[in-house]
């Protein structure tokens, strides 16, 4: 059984096997905690998709549903236009207006 060294916050284990071979081989790759501090702007909008879809389905991953945080995380496209970037923001204005009824 292996350790995690400080920087590894988990490791992907994987056995495989030839169908002619009678043992497998054991495949270990760590996973290191390098985490940029700063999201990606595909990642930050990706992120505000889910948090949103997660909002209207009522999760219960989501104990405090606001959409003013998903509003929050989009505020880093600001003066920035894109198909999906309008869809989104027509959405959730959609959604403001149901939930104001």
């Amino acid at each position: 059984d292996e350790t995690l060294n400080a920087d590894q916050i988990m490791a992907i284990r994987m056995r495989y096997k030839l169908p002619q071979e009678d043992e497998s081989e054991l495949f270990v790759t760590p996973i290191t905690n390098r985490l940029s501090p700063v999201a990606s702007p595909k990642f930050t909008f990706a992120s505000s998709v889910a948090h949103f879809g997660l909002i209207l389905r009522r999760s219960t991953y989501v104990p405090d549903p606001n959409i003013e945080q998903v509003i929050e995380h989009l505020s880093v496209f600001e003066g920035q236009e894109f198909p999906a970037l309008e869809e989104l923001r027509r959405l959730i204005g959609d959604a403001e207006s149901l939930l104001a009824q």
